[in-house]
């Protein structure tokens, strides 16, 4: 996972070759120490106004490299666990909410709404996962009273395509297992029974035929690690996005603080998934079952119903 532990952020001053003053930012970053990250951002400040000094038509793709995808993820460490073989690390991200990374166990989220047409698909595609999670005589019962198409039939040909995947996947794979949350708009997936490997070819092909997000597939292969948001977003529960981001300058750091304050007051009414079931096998370890137990505890995906998604 690149997620330092430190960072800081440098503000500098240069002049363009026509007489112009500029002011840039630049963020330094280390595993291991304050003073690392400082000596980082000012290798980068400087190269930086070196570049700029010489006039608009010099620029460099360089001078914005803080913006690469490329570049380690930028959020303050909340809290760390280092696990028999992973680990998951909470982080705050840029809009304030918390959220779980991971190595090696896998979360996909599958936002129905942009790719399935919104909660019509939604609610076709829970009704088939609790099918999927009934027994035999459930089964019997459910289909003597429906008499009618399954979900399967009915739903479009992106969503036969994500629900035969799913089933065709437990029936190929005996071992496979996964949890399954509704989210604000869609699904989450939890793997409970294998490690994966974030920019490995099998895990990039899983995703994108479980239909995620590209971005959040190149972001994993990038960063090396699986993300899962923990807290509402702001907005979904009546707050602002907060208007500084990691790292917090003297100023910011206190009004941060006061945003946060306020934010948590607000979400404790809303939770950021449900909990609906399992398929295939239960048999996990004992780093994923600690995952499990952080991950349901944050969200609130175990607890009272009368809690709103956000």
């Amino acid at each position: 996972m690149k997620i330092p532990r430190f960072w800081i952020k440098i503000r500098r001053q240069g002049q363009f070759s026509d007489g112009r003053t500029f002011e840039l930012l630049k963020y330094g970053h280390s595993d291991d120490s304050l003073e690392q990250a400082r000596a980082s951002a000012e290798t980068l400040a400087t190269k930086a106004v070196q570049i700029l000094s010489k006039g608009v038509g010099h620029l460099s793709r360089e001078v914005f490299a803080d913006y690469s995808l490329a570049q380690p993820i930028r959020e303050e460490i909340l809290k760390e666990y280092t696990l028999q073989n992973s680990r998951l690390v909470i982080t705050r991200n840029g809009y304030g909410s918390k959220v779980l990374n991971t190595d090696k166990i896998m979360f996909v989220d599958v936002d129905l709404a942009h790719h399935f047409s919104g909660t019509a698909a939604l609610t076709r595609l829970i009704h088939f996962l609790k099918t999927l999670l009934m027994d035999d005589a459930q089964k019997a019962r459910a289909k003597r009273a429906e008499r009618t198409k399954t979900p399967l039939q009915n739903g479009s040909k992106q969503e036969q395509k994500i629900f035969m995947y799913l089933e065709s996947y437990c029936q190929k794979n005996p071992s496979f297992g996964a949890r399954i949350y509704r989210t604000k708009a869609g699904i989450r997936l939890l793997i409970t029974s294998s490690f994966f490997v974030p920019d490995a070819k099998e895990t990039q092909g899983l995703m994108k035929e479980l239909g995620v997000d590209p971005m959040y597939a190149k972001i994993c292969r990038v960063q090396q690690c699986f993300r899962a948001r923990l807290t509402p977003k702001p907005w979904r529960c009546g707050h602002k996005r907060p208007k500084m981001r990691y790292p917090y300058e003297n100023e910011e750091a206190q009004f941060f603080k006061q945003w946060l304050v306020d934010y948590e007051s607000k979400s404790a009414n809303f939770r950021t998934c449900e909990y609906l079931g399992s398929v295939g096998s239960t048999s996990t370890s004992s780093d994923i079952s600690t995952c499990i137990q952080i991950h349901d505890s944050e969200t609130g995906a175990t607890g009272p119903q009368s809690l709103k998604l956000a």
